[in-house]
């Protein structure tokens, strides 16, 4: 499987190059080159197959990816990533590699899609969890991963299960440089590097302090001609990088702005479209902001939805609390209760026991007292004496009692539950709903 470069003439061009912005939150990103590992039928087929659930994008550096999973094995795989074990990918904010802090290093990304159709959110990313996906779930959501920062507005985690939920669409190569957007806001003069620049030279294409622009400028017969302006002027004057020329239109379709050589060069180049795609940087300008402003309407609708769904389930989230609580306190209850009845029912038990154990303690010790008393008149007395000692022994013998307390016969170790007792979640009637 070899991939396919694409131009920056190509929407999908313009398209990565602003979610790589977007997840850096910065605009000094320079995309080099992008590598096209599906063709775009098969990524309508893909996202086709998958309309149930929700797409996400996802950058993975291919210098973190496993060993079985670097481009060359992707590539031999026909375009599929092994989730053998299970991977994780990352939404919004990008994370790039710490050692990556030189402005020139080139940068090497994996641009994926991943469909998710019910993510079980979990609390920690511990193996043995992530091994044991219920049924009715797809994928895991870590909820607090640990390369968030607390500078990041939105950034989450995906460890996905399924092969086939995943599509490796893009090999993407970029130069990034941190401190572009501190530049940008206070651009330092071309031409000294150490004054703020404040004039800007559309022939050479600088940004100058005053100074330097008089120096540069001023007298000169050749330079005295260049046409500058006020930095704040120079928004639509900014050079076309290949032809030096002065952007001043605006691809529709690709989403490139363009000088006037630009239509007769590269993919614009002989397109019967041209007049239709191409418009003056100025109405792109507006044309953009008015459709903007419609799409930020519409996502402010979505946002308000969103919000109230977020408020239904935190007071569902309370209102569970509070219903298994009350549950709670029920089997508390329940519990105390049958442990007040069994300890009656054993204390009785007890009693039985121990009132029959005092009664055929005291038969015992009574036969016990006489025959101990007997023994002593045999070694104390004679004869004489000991007949009708013995004769009153044997009248005490005869008159004892001759039932003996029938220990235990009743009482026996038979305590058990009976029944199930049971815990259901009953679906609320809407007057039940109304009421609570």
């Amino acid at each position: 499987m070899q991939t396919i470069p694409i131009l920056p003439s190509d929407p999908e061009w313009n398209k990565i190059d602003y979610l790589i912005k977007v997840g850096l939150s910065s605009t000094s990103v320079d995309i080099q080159s992008i590598d096209m590992l599906h063709s775009r039928a098969t990524h309508d087929s893909w996202e086709k197959g998958l309309a149930n659930c929700t797409i996400l994008d996802s950058f993975v550096n291919t210098n973190e990816l496993s060993v079985v999973n670097s481009i060359h094995d992707i590539q031999a795989r026909k375009g599929t990533i092994s989730l053998n074990p299970p991977m994780r990918f990352s939404v919004g904010a990008m994370r790039l590699p710490a050692d990556a802090s030189r402005k020139e290093d080139e940068h090497e990304v994996l641009y994926c899609r991943i469909a998710i159709d019910h993510a079980l959110a979990l609390e920690t990313t511990s193996q043995q969890f992530l091994d044991k996906l219920p049924p009715g779930y797809d994928c895991f959501q870590i909820l607090d991963p640990p390369d968030r920062s607390a500078d990041d507005v939105y950034y989450h985690e995906y460890v996905m299960t399924n092969e086939a939920k995943v599509l490796p669409l893009f090999v993407v190569r970029f130069v990034f440089d941190p401190d572009g957007d501190m530049w940008k806001r206070n651009p330092i003069c071309k031409y000294c590097n150490k004054k703020p620049a404040e004039v800007w030279c559309i022939q050479d294409a600088a940004k100058l302090c005053q100074g330097c622009d008089a120096s540069i400028h001023d007298n000169h017969p050749i330079f005295g001609d260049h046409k500058r302006v006020p930095l704040h002027e120079a928004d639509f004057m900014t050079p076309c990088l290949e032809h030096k020329l002065p952007i001043t239109m605006f691809d529709m379709v690709s989403g490139q702005p363009m000088c006037l050589e630009c239509p007769m060069t590269g993919g614009h180049a002989h397109s019967p479209l041209l007049h239709e795609r191409v418009i003056p940087l100025r109405d792109a300008f507006e044309t953009n902001a008015t459709e903007l402003k419609a799409a930020t309407d519409a996502v402010r609708h979505k946002r308000a939805t969103i919000r109230q769904q977020l408020a239904t389930i935190d007071r569902r989230t309370s209102e569970l609390h509070r219903n298994a609580d009350e549950v709670e306190q029920v089997l508390l209850r329940l519990v105390k209760n049958l442990q007040q009845r069994l300890h009656t029912i054993t204390q009785d038990k007890l009693d039985t026991l121990r009132s029959d154990t005092a009664e055929l303690e005291r038969q015992e010790g009574y036969f016990a007292w006489l025959d101990a008393f007997l023994q002593h008149q045999r070694k104390v007395v004679g004869p004489v004496e000991l007949v009708p000692a013995m004769a009153a022994h044997k009248q005490l013998l005869q008159a004892a009692p001759d039932t003996v307390v029938a220990a235990a016969q009743e009482v026996f170790h038979d305590l058990q539950l009976q029944g199930d007792l049971q815990l259901c979640s009953v679906p609320l009637t809407p007057a039940r709903s109304h009421q609570q």
